[in-house]
């Protein structure tokens, strides 16, 4: 499969929450984003394919600033979710390349490190 992709995705890692249906079933920390989708490491968290998802980007302490978009799952693959945010709006893209840029000025700074991907997610609960 080829995969199309609009914009470039940054290496990115944040904590983000997912959402299935309103429920919390993960906190997953991110591989890549773009203001079009992302890359999550998502451990042994499977959905499929055009499942509709919510994740939330915590802003800080402030959970006022938080944000939480809809989006789809384009694959999963071994400890992978790839998703494509369904909804956008000028304040979303603005949000998205601040924390692309972000992650950008600090990727640069710690230089190219590994991180342990095996604990990168922590289940709320079961869902398949």
């Amino acid at each position: 499969m080829i995969e199309h992709r609009h914009t470039k995705r940054v290496a990115v890692s944040d904590t983000v929450s997912i959402y299935h249906r309103g429920t919390l079933v993960a906190n997953c920390k991110t591989k890549d984003l773009s203001v079009d989708g992302m890359a999550l490491w998502a451990g042994p968290l499977q959905y499929h394919r055009k499942t509709m998802l919510e994740v939330e980007f915590a802003s800080g302490v402030d959970a006022r600033q938080s944000l939480r978009l809809p989006a789809i799952v384009v694959y999963s693959a071994t400890k992978v979710l790839g998703l494509m945010f369904t909804q956008s709006s000028n304040v979303t893209e603005t949000y998205l390349r601040t924390r692309m840029n972000h992650a950008g000025i600090q990727f640069s700074a710690q230089g190219n490190q590994d991180q342990d991907r095996d604990n990168a997610i922590s289940a709320h609960s079961t869902v398949l």
